[in-house]
């Protein structure tokens, strides 16, 4: 009970972890006009038809730019804390914003879904707002006669009361949303989709205030292009987030079903990051002149760069994949290729060199392909490859010595370097990182996404618009610069070395991630090598899962409260990673330096802001990606194996 109590109470500072329709009138409080379920929206009439379903109670001007879509929990103290907030914001901004409300009551909460059940049967007589008002003051005493007794007090039918509460029930109206948010990855609560942006938890209103400017600075921006009613709102939500916007878009406004809850819950949903952890925009310079491009280079939505090479054969799985992927896409992307030619592959640089050699000919990519289809890559082989292409041998004998080949290779190699590009393949598309080789069907929903941002714009011309505002460089300047200067003087980082060290290694990572466990770990033996002698830092990182808040937020507290105690509490997150918050610290007091959570809870708020606060420090550094690991102020590659000794090796 101990470990229960703990979970309902710290899981996460500002949350907790964890499609029948029918008609009725939803009501505008702030403007006290009925909005009847299904009501098209007069000021989007010039896109497709745009209606409200009827079982999701909505406030908030009727033609607003920005939509919060909450899905709470109304046993959920935290969802109780973010009510006054969204009433804030309603008042503030009325012009601007709507709320609609969706349940994802948690397994735990015992008393949620009838809660639920309640609002809703209250929502069919217009008085929803009243009656979760009534709940969230009373979040610890819900009980079925305490809310069947709040409805009576409220003047709701009560005959008509309870039989929306046997119709609702029966329609498993609850089970849908809680499905609805499962698709879309909210498996705490209070989850706040921002325009289809994911917001976990229950903010600070500044931080709700940002998401909302730049929910309206997007819209406006597309606005500005011309784009009107559902075309509009199609637009602003793929570009707030590609994945989840288009699926809850459809789901409010174009009455597409919500997802049967029986079968949700297998399915692999893509993550969505926060808002200080969003995918990062980069802007990599493409010249038709000069790089080999494959496809419709003046009409592609989609650029797709690839940092690729001939002698890797994850390259060459790709590879297959493009050329599997190239007849539904065809006309929509363009390929660029970029040279990484890996120290460890002795015959691709050559083979790159002679590839730029055969594009002087106009068959780059006809070389390509016959290479990862077999051939060779000593020098015969691609001598042979030449001649089976048909190409003039003296002229391609003679281009391949060239050095300006030679210093394209290498200039492509410096750019991957630039940008933190240390593997192959590592692409780009529009602008966002995917790294690897995968299998054809994961790339369809990457490359739907990316055709949604480019939202119309083609070629070159489209590209550079896309990409505009991208990031161009990933090097984090060493500690005498101000990259490595301003992490080391960040306030929420961990100190695990001693002031007198050759090295600064540090450790950005979420503790609920295998590859942010993996890193503490690797980076924490490294350091104690003998002779490293380096000073270790670490930055716990604010996650999307309420487990990964709990760890932040203890390991800060601890850092700065319990310094002794902080090491045997790191290894004890790294070796037991499905131990709760509170077995945690009941293991590492067992030596009578223990603590209580209570503590912790009091101090949460401020660690919290301390941590947001911070991680957007990070990632205005351009680090390139997350968890970050960097030695004197240069990244260590972590996406491969070896992390250790590679660090390791640096430390000496």
């Amino acid at each position: 009970m101990k470990r229960l109590t703990f979970l309902l109470t710290l899981t996460v500072t500002f949350g907790c972890a964890g499609a029948a329709q029918h008609d009725g009138a939803h009501t505008d409080a702030d403007r006290g006009t009925p909005i009847a379920a299904g009501d098209a929206l007069p000021a989007l009439a010039d896109g497709p038809p745009t209606r409200w379903p009827a079982d999701l109670p909505r406030r908030g001007a009727i033609d607003a730019p920005v939509l919060l879509v909450v899905f709470t929990d109304l046993q959920c103290p935290f969802c109780a804390r973010l009510a006054p907030t969204l009433e804030q914001l309603l008042q503030e901004r009325p012009d601007e914003i709507a709320v609609v409300m969706a349940n994802n009551p948690l397994s735990f909460h015992r008393q949620a879904k009838r809660a639920a059940l309640t609002a809703l049967a209250a929502h069919r007589q217009g008085r929803y707002w009243e009656m979760v008002a009534r709940i969230n003051a009373n979040y610890r005493q819900l009980s079925p006669a305490w809310l069947d007794a709040e409805a009576e007090r409220l003047g709701l039918d009560m005959q008509t009361y309870r039989a929306d509460l046997d119709r609702l029930a029966q329609s498993d109206v609850i089970g849908r949303q809680q499905a609805l948010a499962a698709s879309l990855g909210a498996r705490g609560t209070p989850s706040t989709f921002i325009n289809g942006k994911l917001l976990s938890g229950a903010q600070p209103i500044a931080v709700f205030h940002r998401e909302i400017d730049a929910a309206l600075a997007r819209h406006r921006e597309l606005a500005g292009r011309g784009l009107r009613g559902g075309a509009l709102l199609e637009a602003s939500w793929r570009a707030a987030d590609p994945v989840t916007g288009p699926k809850l878009l459809r789901t409010l406004l174009y009455d597409a079903p919500m997802p049967p809850a029986d079968r949700v819950f297998s399915q692999q949903v893509e993550p969505v990051a926060l808002p200080w952890m969003g995918p990062s925009l980069w802007k990599i310079p493409v010249d038709p002149a000069r790089d080999p491009i494959w496809g419709d280079n003046e009409n592609a939505e989609v650029t797709w760069v690839v940092f690729s090479e001939l002698q890797c054969p994850f390259c060459h799985r790709l590879q297959r994949t493009l050329r599997a992927l190239e007849p539904a896409y065809r006309g929509k992307i363009r390929i660029v290729w970029k040279n990484l030619p890996l120290p460890f592959h002795a015959q691709a640089k050559d083979a790159a060199v002679a590839a730029l050699a055969a594009h002087r000919q106009g068959k780059f990519w006809p070389f390509v392909d016959a290479c990862v289809d077999g051939g060779k890559l000593d020098d015969a082989g691609l001598r042979a490859t030449a001649g089976q292409l048909g190409l003039d041998i003296d002229r391609w004998d003679a281009d391949r010595r060239l050095p300006e080949l030679a210093q394209q290779v290498e200039d492509d190699m410096a750019l991957a370097k630039s940008l933190g590009v240390r593997g192959t393949p590592t692409n780009f598309l529009n602008g966002i990182k995917r790294a690897g080789a995968l299998p054809a069907e994961q790339w369809k929903a990457p490359l739907e996404a990316a055709l949604a941002v480019a939202a119309g714009r083609r070629g070159q011309l489209g590209y550079e618009a896309i990409v505009a505002g991208g990031k161009s460089n990933a090097a984090v300047r060493g500690p005498s610069g101000d990259g490595f200067g301003a992490l080391s003087g960040l306030g929420s980082t961990i100190d695990l070395g001693a002031r007198e060290v050759r090295h600064d290694l540090f450790l950005i990572a979420d503790l609920d991630t295998a590859a942010g466990r993996v890193a503490v770990q690797n980076g924490i033996w490294a350091a104690r090598q003998r002779g490293a002698r380096a000073a270790v830092r670490i930055l716990p990182r604010l996650g999307p899962t309420p487990r990964s808040r709990e760890r932040a937020l203890l390991l800060l507290w601890t850092a700065r409260n319990r310094p002794a105690l902080l090491l045997d509490l790191l290894a004890l997150m790294v070796s037991e990673p499905e131990a709760s918050s509170l077995g945690l610290v009941e293991q590492v007091g067992r030596g009578g330096q223990g603590f209580e959570l209570q503590e912790v809870r009091a101090a949460e708020a401020g660690l919290e802001q301390d941590l947001v606060a911070q991680g957007n420090e990070i990632d205005a550094l351009g680090l390139p990606g997350m968890p970050a690991v960097l030695v004197d102020g240069r990244p260590v590659e972590h996406e491969r194996g070896h992390l250790g000794s590679e660090i390791y090796r640096l430390l000496r």
